[in-house]
């Protein structure tokens, strides 16, 4: 199987692999891009993050690397802090153990893993806030030229 050379290959494959998963993992909705629009949580939107890094590597080949964004919305907010912190970050390392299952993907990537992992206040478009937790997840792919 070639690698994948494409970020959107990677985030239709990370998309499907927790929408798949989605009621082991705890999670009510699984979003694509740029949705606004959640109607269920908890919930992640999974999104291409950032410009390909692409550089020379070895004979006719290009190293290719990419970023991921996942947001996993957490609207829990009738548990106390306390259950509501333990919750949340539960959700989010279930999200990254999952990704981190296969770094792989199957073989169509060199090598991909959840880098970072942000917790925060995420405010919508109409300023409503919610709990959430960002995670980026970096992978390093090549392209034969």
């Amino acid at each position: 199987m070639p690698f994948f050379t494409e970020p959107d290959e990677a985030l239709d494959y990370l998309y499907h692999l927790l929408n798949d998963n989605k009621g082991e993992l705890g999670l009510r909705y699984v979003g694509y891009s740029d949705e606004r629009l959640l109607p269920e949580y908890p919930a992640v939107v999974v999104s291409y993050a950032t410009p390909v890094e692409r550089e020379i590597y070895a004979t006719r080949q290009f190293r290719l690397g990419w970023d991921i964004q996942l947001v996993v919305y957490h609207a829990r907010m009738t548990a106390t802090h306390k259950e509501r912190t333990r919750e949340d970050m539960q959700l989010a390392a279930a999200v990254r153990n999952k990704l981190h299952e296969d770094k792989t993907l199957g073989g169509s990537v060199i090598f991909g893993f959840v880098r970072s992992e942000r917790p925060g206040i995420i405010a919508d478009e109409q300023g409503q806030a919610t709990i959430g937790t960002m995670l980026i997840w970096s992978a390093e792919s090549r392209d034969i030229f």
